[in-house]
């Protein structure tokens, strides 16, 4: 399999509900099965700040945009091999529920663990 096949390849659906941790639901979302993601909604003086955490437990970096159903327009991120990062989608939103969108690409063609 060439190297273009494989990164085609580990770009799939990512699914994940937190329901249970009361954050609302993350959507399918197209990334590599060794990228994380998850909402998170911190209260502040006036709502709700939503932010999407991301997870890179892949052997390369990742290219990420990161949207939600409140915020639709992407945030690109970039999430080296082995690290996490935090995008903020929504400063003092009125609710605490939002659905994260987050898209990644690997940046090189090689294995992921």
């Amino acid at each position: 399999m060439d190297a273009h096949s494989r990164i085609i390849g580990a770009t799939f659906a990512l699914t994940a509900t937190l329901a249970a941790m009361g954050f609302g639901l993350a959507t399918a979302a197209e990334s590599p099965d060794c990228v994380h993601a998850w909402p998170e909604a911190r209260s502040v003086a006036y709502g709700y700040d939503h932010i999407v955490h991301v997870r890179n437990d892949c052997r390369v970096q990742a290219n990420c945009s990161v949207a939600s159903d409140v915020s639709p327009t992407p945030t690109d991120v970039t999430v080296r091999a082995g690290e996490r990062a935090e995008v903020t989608t929504s400063h003092a939103a009125p609710s605490r529920e939002f659905t994260p969108v987050v898209e990644c690409r690997f940046t090189a063609a090689s294995e992921r663990r």
